[in-house]
């Protein structure tokens, strides 16, 4: 089981995984894995975002320390990897919803 996280070549426990691939506007860093099996990947990192106020290009990045991810939704990728489809996070930056995002299952 990988995961594309830097949104082009799929990994195995990564040390980042980029949720913005356009800007690499949010992502989670420093990542330490404490569980990976076949259905759920489980981590401990830092999420990092732009708030970009006023806009993108001139935003502040922000940080939230000891960030509790997890991987999801193992599917068929790119070339027939397995990868996981779906992101959680205990903590998300303003503007997104509290619910699963969906990670790349090919390069972006």
């Amino acid at each position: 089981m990988k995961v594309y996280g830097d949104c082009q070549t799929p990994s195995f426990k990564p040390a980042e995984i980029v949720l913005e691939c356009g800007d690499h506007g949010v992502r989670v860093e420093q990542l330490h894995w404490t569980s990976w099996t076949t259905t759920m990947a489980s981590a401990v990192g830092v999420l990092v975002y732009n708030d970009c106020t006023p806009y993108c290009a001139v935003g502040h990045y922000h940080s939230i320390h000891d960030d509790r991810i997890s991987l999801a939704r193992p599917v068929r990728g790119a070339g027939g990897v397995r990868v996981w489809a779906l992101i959680r996070l205990a903590h998300w930056p303003p503007g997104f919803k509290d619910e699963p995002f969906p990670l790349p299952t090919r390069p972006i």
